[in-house]
């Protein structure tokens, strides 16, 4: 708002001087919701007893704006999926006075196992692949296995003129 004068034309504000984004934020936490909602509500009346708007519509600004994100990975979608499904079947038995067995609350345990993966994906060569052996929730395949399983496939070891990975054990 402060730097940018076609918005502050539009707002009517001219030059005067505005709060900041941050300010603005400040004071909505220090007043609370409902206050901001019966001042927003106070300020439609206002408008509509004026003949400015009829009150029907609500628009809404969808200015972009940059943060940062959490990309999905499988692990941490485990690990958010673990976290609601725990907080909703807590959610069931409160409501439901108590269930024959009691929820267990396994966001500690599939945060470990989460951990792990990642620094199991970090390590590359032996000392990876041996993190990644001790971690169940990978299911890590037997390299010996792939060819039983998917012989035709890509990527899978066959004694035809292929090299192990560099760090592998051979027999």
């Amino acid at each position: 708002m402060r730097a940018n004068v076609v918005y502050r034309s539009f707002c009517r504000i001219g030059m005067e001087k505005v709060p900041d984004a941050k300010t603005l934020v400040r004071l909505g936490h220090a007043i609370g919701p409902e206050t901001i909602r019966e001042l927003h509500d106070r300020i439609v009346a206002l408008a509509q007893g004026r003949g400015v708007i009829q009150g029907r519509k609500m628009r809404v600004d969808t200015t972009v704006v940059e943060s940062n994100i959490h990309y999905p990975t499988d692990s941490g979608l485990l690990n958010d999926g673990a976290r609601v499904l725990t907080r909703t079947m807590q959610k069931i038995e409160q409501k439901a006075g108590g269930l024959k067995r009691k929820v267990r609350n396994r966001v500690r345990s599939v945060t470990k196992r989460v951990i792990a993966i990642a620094q199991a994906l970090r390590h590359k060569g032996t000392e990876g692949e041996l993190n990644q052996k001790t971690v169940p929730a990978t299911a890590a395949v037997n390299p010996a296995d792939s060819q039983r399983f998917a012989p035709g496939v890509a990527g899978s070891r066959s004694s035809a003129g292929t090299s192990p990975p560099r760090g592998a054990r051979t027999r």
